[in-house]
């Protein structure tokens, strides 16, 4: 009896701490990124100093690291849960997908009056179709005219414009983690 009395108020104590713990990284996590939004602001209107564009490089490496954190905390309790629980749905799951997969094949189509259902014709022809659908039909485009827009030198613009080298793509497969795509800002 003794033993379930310490136990229980070991667990309250650890709990306590895992409460604190969550509320100073919640401020931690805010005040780093309203830090980061701030600096971005001043970077649209001037360019950083060598010493905000390092306050910004550090602020933006601490929320990863907390968004990593946050993820591989995820990830550890949905396989706690999972050996907790089972996958006792898969069999239902399994035969909803399949059941969709099937409901959503194309058999075939009636092209120029006739029935097609081999797949890479019926694939050539939906290719196509939606081809025609996104052409762009204007061909001149208008010009923007706003001077105050602040401009990058031309060595800049060829570097964007320039391919990729086999060093800067294996960089960023490799960069990524084994579970995870790359985000909106690649």
């Amino acid at each position: 009896m003794y033993l379930i009395k310490k136990l229980g108020a070991i667990r309250c104590k650890i709990k306590d701490w895992r409460d604190r713990m969550i509320k100073k990284e919640g401020e931690a996590f805010s005040l780093t990124k309203e830090e980061v939004e701030a600096l971005e602001e001043i970077l649209e209107s001037r360019d950083l100093s060598e010493e905000e564009e390092w306050v910004l490089m550090e602020n933006r490496k601490v929320l990863a690291d907390i968004e990593l954190a946050k993820s591989m905390d995820l990830k550890q309790r949905s396989r706690i849960r999972w050996a907790k629980e089972g996958d006792e749905n898969s069999k239902f799951f399994h035969s909803q997908i399949n059941w969709r997969k099937a409901s959503n094949v194309i058999h075939g189509l009636n092209i120029g009056g006739s029935w097609v259902s081999k797949p890479s014709l019926v694939k050539k022809e939906v290719f196509s179709f939606f081809r025609s659908r996104f052409e762009e039909e204007c061909m001149g485009r208008p010009s923007l005219v706003c001077p105050n827009l602040k401009k990058i030198s031309r060595s800049e613009a060829s570097w964007l414009e320039s391919s990729f080298s086999r060093e800067e793509i294996k960089n960023a497969v490799f960069d990524c983690g084994d579970d995870r795509a790359p985000g909106p800002d690649g």
